[in-house]
């Protein structure tokens, strides 16, 4: 179990770590998707600074690298479902605003 923690922990940090620069990118260039008319899970813009939960989105990217730099210490990224199927959900779910409520979707 230990090496498995081990390795999501290793391969998790470049994918935030990218979402983490690419979002500041975004938000220079006020890049957005657009989503269908009707938009029923009410995704945010993907130059927003703030989620739907007041936090900042960098923050939460920011919080997913450092989650897994420190898997050895606390695996608890390993708990939360964050794990090479979902790391693009992850990035896209936070991203687009939705903040805490990934991590209730992803577990």
């Amino acid at each position: 179990m230990r090496k498995l923690e081990f390795s999501v922990g290793k391969t998790g940090i470049g994918p935030f770590a990218l979402n983490v620069t690419n979002l500041s990118l975004t938000q220079q260039t006020g890049l957005t998707l657009r989503y269908d008319k009707n938009n029923v899970y009410e995704f945010g813009s993907l130059d927003a600074i703030y989620g739907e939960d007041d936090r900042r989105i960098a923050d939460w990217l920011s919080a997913m690298v450092n989650a897994n730099v420190d898997v050895a210490k606390d695996p608890y990224v390993f708990a939360l479902n964050v794990n090479q199927t979902t790391y693009k959900h992850t990035n896209f779910l936070i991203r687009a605003g939705k903040g805490l409520a990934t991590f209730t979707f992803l577990t």
